[in-house]
């Protein structure tokens, strides 16, 4: 009985086969008839699968692997998968050649001055250098002269109690120093009393009376003139008025 239902699935096996393939001879080449093959084959395949399993089963019926089918279509991607644990670190790779240098980038600005460095040691002298050009004549200087010198008055008489004066005029180049001297104690006399070669002396007394020096000296040598100085006392004052009045008396 079992024998009869295989062959009875086996005919429709046939039967379904034959029909595949005439609906593969026949199929119209539009949208819709292509969609309906595709439906008809999607069916049939898992019914023939299912018929052929039973078929085979059987005691009867000896079944042998036919030629492989062509490829199925590739199926949809699947969805992606977790990213993995990040690997371990690998060995340092050999130093790479150096590249060639870049290109020089712009001057910065100044920065502040820095502070003053100590001084160094001083170094050796050097050689003497070549004698340099000689230079230009210079224009001829004044020329120079010895001192000359003249006194004004030569002798001056004053009265006690007043005031004599002398003037010294120096000449020469350079200029001669002039100064004042009195010739009885070679002292010098009181700068107070000299003034751009002047000699002036105040309130003078008996003793004030004598030889005056003026002296003009420079690097070329030295000049001298003398005057003198007479004080009139008060007793000499008085017996000159005594003798000036006899002589009108006996006139």
């Amino acid at each position: 009985m079992c024998n009869l239902c295989h062959l009875k699935n086996y005919f429709l096996l046939l039967i379904e086969i034959q029909n595949l393939r005439r609906n593969r001879r026949h199929v119209v080449s539009t949208k819709n008839a292509t969609k309906a093959k595709d439906t008809t084959i999607k069916i049939s395949v898992p019914l023939l699968s299912e018929w052929r399993a039973q078929l085979c089963q059987s005691k009867s019926v000896t079944c042998s692997s036919g030629p492989p089918g062509p490829p199925g279509p590739p199926g949809t991607t699947g969805a992606r998968g977790r990213r993995g644990q990040k690997g371990s670190t690998g060995n340092k790779g050999d130093r790479g050649i150096m590249g060639s240098p870049g290109k020089s980038g712009k001057q910065g600005i100044m920065g502040p001055a820095g502070l003053e460095g100590e001084p160094g040691t001083k170094g050796e002298k050097g050689d003497t250098g070549p004698t340099g050009m000689p230079g230009r004549k210079g224009e001829p200087g004044e020329s120079i002269s010895s001192p000359a010198v003249v006194v004004s008055p030569v002798t001056s008489t004053v009265n006690q109690g007043g005031t004599a004066l002398f003037q010294c005029s120096a000449s020469g180049n350079p200029e001669p120093a002039v100064a004042w001297s009195k010739l009885s104690n070679r002292s010098e006399i009181i700068q107070s009393a000299v003034s751009g070669g002047k000699l002036q002396l105040k309130h003078v007394t008996g003793s004030d009376g004598g030889l005056y020096q003026c002296s003009a000296t420079n690097i070329l040598g030295n000049s001298r003139e003398v005057v003198r100085l007479i004080v009139n006392g008060k007793l000499l004052v008085m017996i000159i008025l005594q003798n000036e009045l006899f002589s009108s008396l006996k006139i």
